[in-house]
């Protein structure tokens, strides 16, 4: 397994469609030998919209930058006053160029409920 890099920033939380809450996220790319490229990394939303988020364990996430990512929920579940949350990632991830990978967002933090 190799590591690629990173992808972080802000997007838009979707569900069939409809625009859900704003997060931020911070994902890890891998380029493994027998899945390809994969990713996984962590969204962050206010406590309130992660738990109403959390139930659906499939959702999109629009970045800043238009790139349109499926997420899956990969805890089984979230604590109290979770802001942050595991998922695996598809859809529109870069592929094994290290260039895309590498590049790095300052994220600030949601403010809190």
């Amino acid at each position: 397994m190799e590591y690629l890099g990173r992808l972080s920033g802000r997007g838009v939380i979707l569900h069939n469609g409809l625009e859900i809450s704003s997060a931020c996220f911070e994902f890890d790319g891998f380029l493994t030998t027998h899945a390809g490229v994969i990713c996984n990394g962590e969204i962050q939303m206010s406590v309130s919209m992660l738990k109403a988020v959390f139930p659906l364990r499939t959702m999109q996430l629009r970045t800043d930058e238009g790139r349109m990512l499926e997420c899956r929920f990969s805890d089984k579940k979230i604590g109290p006053g979770q802001e942050a949350a595991h998922v695996d990632v598809t859809g529109e991830i870069p592929g094994d160029d290290k260039c895309q990978w590498r590049r790095r967002y300052v994220v600030d933090r949601l403010p809190p409920d």
